[in-house]
């Protein structure tokens, strides 16, 4: 009983998501957004590639930064579930074998899945909330610092068990990033939302609706 009202509550809050996007539930992602998403993950490999040359601790935060930047800032323009998925897939393939989140190949990719699954489902659960800026704040904190999490518990669970300050603090400081990453990213979009060129973009995507995440 407990899951099926669980369920309920979940399918709920999807309806009203899609409602206040527009969308339907079983509207897919068109064409035209899936040019957009598949620009915005080949810009966020080509930017986490040029950082390379960074030291580590600092490639890895530049790193978190554009990600979770890139995820926000993409969610508010196509306001559809998948859309962080959808980058993370390109991402995580255009970056299989570099280390700038701390693990490789599909490891890398299974971690940034769940991340950014993570990402969907708290902007989901987050339409009670009184300011639409808050949902996807909280988004970016809770995909960022499971970040860390999931690096650990994918290369060694044991480890991770048995190091739980060091991977707390990890997770904490990668929450504080994402926190970062969610107000700039915010800010940004009340400042670009009303620009023609953003304007435009979204006409053309046919997503130039008043949304949840407007």
């Amino acid at each position: 009983m407990t899951y099926t009202m669980a369920q309920q509550s979940i399918e709920e809050r999807l309806d009203i998501w899609h409602a206040e996007t527009g969308c339907t539930q079983h509207e897919q992602i068109s064409l035209r957004e899936i040019s957009f998403l598949t620009i915005c993950g080949v810009t966020l490999s080509v930017l986490v590639w040029i950082t390379s040359f960074l030291p580590s601790p600092a490639w890895i935060l530049v790193s978190l930064f554009l990600y979770v930047s890139v995820l926000t800032l993409a969610s508010h323009i196509v306001p559809k579930f998948g859309v962080s998925i959808g980058i993370t897939f390109i991402f995580s393939v255009g970056t299989f074998m570099l280390t700038d989140l701390g693990v490789v190949g599909w490891h890398k990719v299974l971690v940034l899945f769940l991340g950014a699954f993570f990402f969907e489902v708290v902007l989901v659960m987050s339409t009670k909330l009184p300011s639409p800026s808050f949902g996807m704040i909280i988004a970016a904190v809770v995909a960022a610092g499971s970040i860390p999490l999931l690096t650990a518990l994918s290369l060694s669970p044991s480890l991770a068990l048995t190091l739980p300050i060091p991977l707390l603090n990890l997770i904490l400081f990668a929450a504080l990033i994402g926190l970062a990453s969610g107000i700039c990213m915010s800010i940004t979009w009340i400042w670009i939302r009303q620009m023609k060129p953003i304007v435009k973009l979204r006409g053309y995507m046919g997503t130039l609706v008043e949304s949840v995440f407007s």
